[in-house]
């Protein structure tokens, strides 16, 4: 399995003690995992906002992450995303994301 994509189930699984959404996203992550073996971008894009960004959307365990993660796994622009990510930009997501607004409201939350 991917190393990357076992970053972001562990991660999810610590989540998944905090309530209902949090394990629906961990069920997604799962679901992902078994299908297609992509790692969650999600978790990653917000990372590049920074880890306090990242820290809080998966600490929170919040119904908003839960739906930015079913956004992530039924993403059009994956592609688009990894080249993005591989790129080590941390602007422009914005012009492909589903879930830019998403990750500027938890950037602005984090103090970015």
């Amino acid at each position: 399995m991917n190393p990357s994509l076992l970053q972001s189930i562990a991660g999810i699984a610590a989540i998944a003690a905090a309530g209902g959404g949090a394990l629906y996203v961990f069920f997604l992550m799962l679901r992902r995992a078994a299908l297609d073996k992509r790692p969650l971008q999600i978790v990653e894009l917000l990372r590049t906002q920074g880890d306090e960004a990242a820290r809080l959307a998966t600490a929170s365990g919040s119904r908003e992450f839960a739906f930015a993660v079913y956004r992530c796994v039924n993403c059009d622009t994956t592609a688009r995303c990894r080249e993005w990510l591989d790129g080590g930009g941390c602007e422009g997501y914005q012009r492909f994301c589903p879930n830019a607004g998403y990750v500027e409201r938890v950037g602005g939350l984090a103090g970015k």
